[in-house]
């Protein structure tokens, strides 16, 4: 069981599905995308397999139980003080020793770089005055302040976005 929060129109919850066979997974996004995603998911012959539900992330209850939550390119999306209740919703909604994969735009630890990443923060800055840079040092700590166990870092598209991966203690 796969949580794509802020999934889009699915197309990583299609992916992962069509390459695991064994895999169903939800598609939480606005409604708007939701139905998007609806398109999508059929056009590829998912339904019975990718669910989507049409909510806010942020207000919304998230399913229960799940083995992976995914959040792609949602926490620079988001308002510094919003990062912790994402967070803290995907330790909740994770089974004891589920997965955690956050992938998004991050600065290096040292917070020097990489310039493409910077200059994503610096951008969404000027549309979202809430945007925060943060890095894979500081997600680590917040993830460990929640139980999160077992946390790496790994640059995941080269010189602009990296993966988190993180269980949740059993």
């Amino acid at each position: 069981r796969l949580l794509d929060v802020a999934g889009g129109a699915g197309a990583f919850s299609i992916t992962l599905c069509q390459r695991n066979p064994e895999l169903t997974a939800t598609v939480l996004d606005f409604p708007n995308v939701a139905t998007l995603a609806q398109g999508c998911i059929a056009e590829a012959g998912l339904e019975s397999r990718i669910r989507t539900i049409g909510a806010n992330a942020l207000a919304a209850d998230w399913p229960a139980n799940q083995d992976a939550v995914l959040m792609s390119y949602l926490l620079s999306a988001v308002d510094a003080d919003a990062i912790d209740t994402l967070l803290a919703k995907a330790e909740a909604a994770l089974a004891p020793g589920g997965l955690l994969i956050i992938h998004d735009f991050m600065l290096d630890d040292d917070e020097q770089g990489p310039d493409l990443a910077a200059h994503w923060f610096l951008l969404n800055l000027a549309l979202n005055a809430g945007t925060v840079s943060f890095t894979g040092a500081e997600l680590a700590r917040r993830l460990a302040g929640l139980g999160f166990i077992g946390v790496t870092t790994r640059e995941h598209i080269h010189d602009i976005t990296k993966l988190v991966l993180a269980r949740k203690a059993g």
